[in-house]
């Protein structure tokens, strides 16, 4: 009777087993066992079945929403036995590979990984891999990130681990209810530890996602109605309106960081530290898959609950962002292009008639000798410490470029003190890299790729740029006050590539590397597995042969430590960036540093342009978006190529852009007109069609210049406390549903609103609506703002286009129909309760900084408050906590009897003038 009873129970577990098999996971809950491969339904059956993944049929409304038809088992990964993981703030346990998980579809599972959590601060990190795995060579802070702040937050958080049917972990708020969905929750399953694979996946608990990049978005908000995939790996990438948003690609920076709000208008943060190549998936579960090839997963938990907050606790672990000089908040021209010196003092010249403010002129590559660091072009350029001279004698700055490489020839002296100083380059395993002596081509001969890791070739970048600052600017008493960092992802030109595009064509300066072949990279062999990985990532998709290598170095490379390219290539730029902050640091002079790629930390030293992009509107909105991720990346000193780089940019789009242009913190119209003929398209260009466009930004100009006091303290206390200085509506708004869903509207700080012209017919018809946040009120800062009536074609019959004009929001009605004329600043609005400090706009910010303070106030109920950050705006800052400045809070009250303006100094307190 006992055997029947067992076998009674055996066959109804088969049943159910059966059962369960058979019952497909919903479409929209699903981790990819195939992710993006395209190959035929048959074979994707069979490499499913390889694989021991589920199989769904086909069909065109899943391919539209490109739901998974192979996909794992939510059992699929490990399992754990520890049975003591009851602490809920720190702990340690092992995993053990389930059984069920298939062996060497992207190389042997580790059997055995380690896994820590830990709370520090507000921040909760979980770890999982084992201690001898890769981690980036990059300083976080999590010590200091324990240490109590003004602005930190009561939220706490809390780890559970669950073990069946397979190990996963639940991280949620410590105050949740049994109605609140965790931060993350790993239950999906398919988690794979590979050495050259890690994959993981999560529900998440809304679809309300913003960050992660450096991506082309069209939206702020993440898509969650399709699955979506997005790769991050660092790469010399030209913006392209025609992007396909599905296609994934990453442009030239990593940032692993995201923030989500809740359904109940709680926000969290949550960063990935890895530096490998890697890609994401979002789902409509909601849920998220994340997959790199190397490293480990260190993953911090940011809590909130505000946006803000989320990005000051971010912000503290990988270092706040540093304060920029006043002087480059100014308005900055730059072309590629310029013949000569000469051409470059015409032009800003120009401006300067037009009585355009300006403060910033710069050279791009044509000022060097063949491309080469470090030289001054002696025929066409020679003028150029000249130049410079006559140019900083009427208060303005010079910006020249610099690239990572260095040419290997005789009689080149940066590269002879390079070897004397026992500096380090880029190195390979063996001579099957090279062709014709020379390593990789980024326009010079036979160049070599610094290896900024290193310490004596951080010393030797330091020394050449101050070799190169005397040998052609002291004798003239000029000084070169920045510097761009361009090419840093690295780029690479002709890797892989048997006739690359600079073969036997180009200018003169060009003509130096027209025989030279690419780099190559053998893929065959042991170290065929760095080059062509298991799994190459959607970063490799677009490429021939799926090469991550394409246009930049091979994986195979190695610094001089032994580190290999396959690990560090994301950090590049980074290294980069940190040996030029160096020199600052060494002069002691506050830095001006633009660099075009990124990774976490890179905003404590530098700030960014978002690369190369045309002159489109699409492209002018999406830097809308991109300016608003990459403040929460922690890089608030970013902005786009105001009228487009590349393209032939016309009247009514370089309008509008230097009116979008000037609310962004850095603020440079540059374009190429060395490519393609593109003609030039400053602001001033002599042109009859052209003459509103100098107009329209000499109104904006005065009106950035007239708010820089404001704008230079938001970035003083984000320098303090972290956090954004161009942020989106919701960051101080989470439970307004609109305000989560605006990619085009943007905030500066808390109060000031800015509502840019992003299309052609927005333009056309000078017509644009603006939402406000509900229950609030604000106060119009430009002529044009009219309440929500019918439009009138006349002008004259336009009500309300008055400045000053208040706009309340309420529970029906938040939009708010503006005139966006040609001929005024953007329409803007001030938060009522706010007080903003101004000066009078000059034609450069040192003039202006010399101007009287004025306050806006806009009183909310007959109150109001606000603050200013000063002081001499370029002195080195050697510690922002300690940095000797002044700080002002403001408080205004209004009542029938009476007004009161207290000035509170709370730190410097000389005796200050503000009217």
């Amino acid at each position: 009777m006992r055997h029947r009873s067992i076998l009674f129970l055996y066959l109804i577990y088969q049943i159910v087993h059966l059962n369960v098999q058979a019952e497909k996971l919903p479409e929209d809950e699903r981790v990819d066992c195939t992710p993006y491969m395209k190959v035929n339904e048959n074979d994707l059956k069979h490499i499913c079945k390889l694989r021991g993944c589920e199989m769904d049929e086909y069909s065109d409304e899943k391919s539209g929403r490109n739901v998974p038809l192979c996909y794992y088992n939510p059992d699929t990964g490990y399992k754990t036995t520890d049975e003591n993981v009851k602490d809920k703030t720190n702990g340690t346990f092992k995993l053990s590979k389930s059984g069920n998980t298939k062996d060497k579809w992207y190389g042997n599972d580790i059997v055995k990984i380690d896994v820590e959590y830990k709370t520090f601060g507000e921040v909760m990190k979980v770890s999982i891999g084992n201690k001898d795995r890769y981690v980036p060579p990059v300083d976080l802070f999590e010590t200091s990130a324990t240490k109590a702040s003004s602005t930190a937050s009561n939220q706490s958080l809390e780890f559970e681990l669950k073990k069946d049917p397979h190990y996963s972990f639940i991280v949620k708020r410590k105050d949740a209810t049994a109605k609140t969905k965790p931060i993350w929750n790993t239950s999906p399953g398919g988690f794979i530890f590979s050495d050259q694979f890690i994959q993981i996946a999560t529900k998440l608990p809304s679809t309300n996602m913003y960050g992660f990049g450096e991506n082309f978005h069209d939206e702020l908000k993440h898509d969650f109605g399709v699955y979506n995939t997005w790769g991050m790996f660092a790469r010399d990438k030209v913006l392209n309106d025609k992007h396909d948003r599905r296609a994934g690609q990453n442009y030239y920076g990593v940032h692993p960081f995201y923030m989500m709000v809740e359904d109940d208008g709680k926000a969290h943060g949550v960063f990935i530290f890895n530096s490998n190549a890697q890609d994401f998936t979002t789902g409509p579960a909601p849920h998220l898959v994340y997959r790199t090839i190397g490293g480990k997963l260190d993953i911090f938990f940011f809590p909130g609950p505000t946006p803000e907050q989320v990005l000051q606790q971010y912000h503290k672990l990988i270092g706040r962002p540093f304060l920029p000089t006043f002087w480059s908040l100014g308005f900055q021209l730059c072309a590629f292009g310029y013949k000569n010196a000469k051409e470059v003092e015409e032009t800003i010249k120009s401006q300067i008639k037009a009585e355009i403010p300006i403060d910033v002129f710069y050279a791009d590559i044509d000022y060097m000798d063949k491309y080469r660091n470090w030289t001054i072009d002696e025929e066409n350029w020679k003028d150029l410490p000249n130049v410079t001279k006559r140019l900083q004698d009427k208060h303005m700055k010079l910006i020249l470029i610099f690239d990572p490489a260095i040419e290997v020839s005789k009689g080149n002296k940066p590269f002879e003190r390079a070897l004397e100083t026992h500096a380090r380059f880029i190195e390979w395993p063996n001579e099957e890299f090279l062709k014709n002596e020379q390593n990789q081509s980024i326009l010079t001969k036979y160049p070599l790729l610094n290896d900024f890791f290193n310490a004596a070739t951080k010393k030797w970048w330091i020394d050449e740029i101050k070799q190169f600052i005397v040998k052609y600017f002291k004798a003239k008493n000029a000084k070169l006050n920045g510097i761009w960092l361009d090419m840093n992802e690295p780029a690479v030109f002709g890797t892989n590539d048997p006739n690359p595009f600079y073969k036997n064509k180009g200018s003169e300066n060009q003509s130096a590397v027209k025989d030279l072949d690419g780099l190559v990279c053998p893929l065959d062999g042991e170290g065929g597995k760095w080059d062509r990985p298991p799994y190459f990532t959607i970063n490799a998709e677009e490429w021939p042969n799926f090469i991550l290598a394409n246009g930049t170095l091979c994986m195979q490379g190695q610094h001089a430590c032994g580190k290999r390219i396959y690990d560090t290539h994301n950090l590049y730029g980074l290294s980069e960036t940190i040996a030029t902050f160096e020199y600052y640091k060494d002069v002691k002079e506050r830095p001006t540093i633009v660099t075009r790629s990124t990774f976490p930390s890179s905003g404590r030293y530098a700030g960014h342009w978002l690369g190369d992009n045309r002159s489109t509107w699409q492209l002018l909105r999406q830097s809308v978006i991109g300016a608003m991720e990459f403040n929460m990346f922690g890089i608030p000193y970013v902005g786009a190529d105001v009228c487009g780089f590349l393209n032939n940019s016309w009247p009514a789009l370089c309008l509008r852009w230097q009116q979008l242009g000037a609310f962004h913190s850095f603020y440079r119209n540059h374009n190429a007109k060395f490519v393609d003929n593109i003609p030039e398209q400053d602001p001033a260009r002599p042109l009859p069609d052209w003459k509103p466009v100098a107009e329209t930004t000499k109104i904006a100009n005065l009106f950035r210049y007239q708010h820089l006091p404001y704008l230079y303290s938001l970035h003083f206390h984000v320098s303090i406390h972290g956090g954004s200085v161009v942020r989106p509506p919701f960051f101080d708004y989470p439970t307004d549903e609109k305000m989560l869903t605006l990619s085009e509207q943007f905030m500066w700080g808390s109060s000031i609103m800015v509502v840019p012209v992003v299309n052609n017919f927005q333009d056309e018809s000078e017509k644009i609506e603006a939402y406000l946040p509900k229950g609030t009120s604000w106060y119009a800062m430009t002529p044009g703002i009219v309440e929500t009536i019918e439009w009138s074609k006349e002008q004259n019959n336009r009500t309300n286009n008055v400045y000053g004009s208040l706009h309340k929001a309420n529970e029906k009605e938040q939009s708010v129909r503006c005139w966006a004329p040609k001929n005024t600043p953007l329409p803007t609005f001030v938060k009522a309760g706010s007080i903003i400090p101004r000066q009078t706009p000059k034609m450069t910010t040192t003039e202006t900084r010399a101007t009287p303070f004025q306050l806006l106030i806009a009183l909310d109920n007959g109150n109001a408050k606000g603050e200013l950050y000063w002081d001499d705006g370029e002195s080195w800052v050697e510690n922002i906590d300690t940095y000797g400045h002044y700080h002002f809070e403001f408080k205004a009250t209004v009542t029938a009897a009476k007004m009161e303006l207290e000035v509170t100094c709370t730190k410097g307190c000389p005796y200050v003038t503000f009217f």
